[in-house]
This record gives C-alpha cells, structure tokens and sequence, in this order.
C-alpha cells in the first residue's frame, strides 16, 4: 500500500511539473505544420517539409508543405535577422522544425524566427 502511494504522489508531482512548464511558456511537444491553426498564441514546435522559401528585400517567407498562396504554415524572418539565418534557402525540399509563438498572420499561421536555433533540419 504504501508502495501505492509513493507512486501516486509521484504521478502527481510530475502532473504538476508538465503544467507548471507548459504555463511558464515552454515549448509544447511538436507539431505537424498542418496543425498550427489548432496552437495559436502557444510556444510550440512545428514541424514539416519546406515547400518553398522565398526572400524579398525586408522579409524571407519560409512556406511549408505547399507553396504560396496554399502554404499551411509559414516561418518569418525579418531583414534584421537576416545574418542569423545565411543559408535559409537550403532548407526548400528538406524536413524542418521551428519553434516559437504560433500567430495568425491574414488568417494563416506563422512563427517570426530571430534566432539561428528557432529552425533545425531534422531530416536530409
């Protein structure tokens, strides 16, 4: 018996610890691209394929699983991090993974990536 709650005690810390890093902002465990309008406003991972990465003079869109304007996720980088990312274009064809605040953005979700480890390539 004792054994018993021992181990509901623990199950209940550790109920306690997921929330209370979910509530502290944290990043969420991943998500697939075409599930991001389901995390608005949450720290999250979203992962899929680059469909396509398109760069202007102030902005660079990296669209994912359909190219624009069928994208169903898009990561953002504005010209002032432009030297956190040199390389962005490599990533069109491969499976990515960004993190950060999902948000609406003309109905479509996205992430504004500022840093060089907010996107990873996670599959060649």
């Amino acid at each position: 018996m004792q054994s018993f709650v021992t181990l509901l005690a623990g199950l209940v810390t550790l109920g306690c610890s997921v929330s209370f890093a979910v509530a502290e902002g944290q990043v969420e465990p991943r998500t697939p691209a075409i599930e991001a309008t389901n995390h608005i406003g949450k720290a999250v991972v979203i992962k899929g394929t680059v469909a396509q990465v398109t760069k202007r003079d102030t902005i660079i869109y990296v669209n994912f699983e359909k190219k624009f304007p069928d994208q169903v996720f898009t990561a953002v980088i504005r010209q002032r991090n432009f030297a956190e990312f040199p390389d962005v274009e490599k990533v069109q064809g491969r499976m990515v993974e960004v993190d950060g605040k999902v948000e609406l953005f003309k109905d479509r979700p996205q992430i504004v990536l500022t840093k060089k480890g907010q996107l990873r390539v996670v599959e060649k």
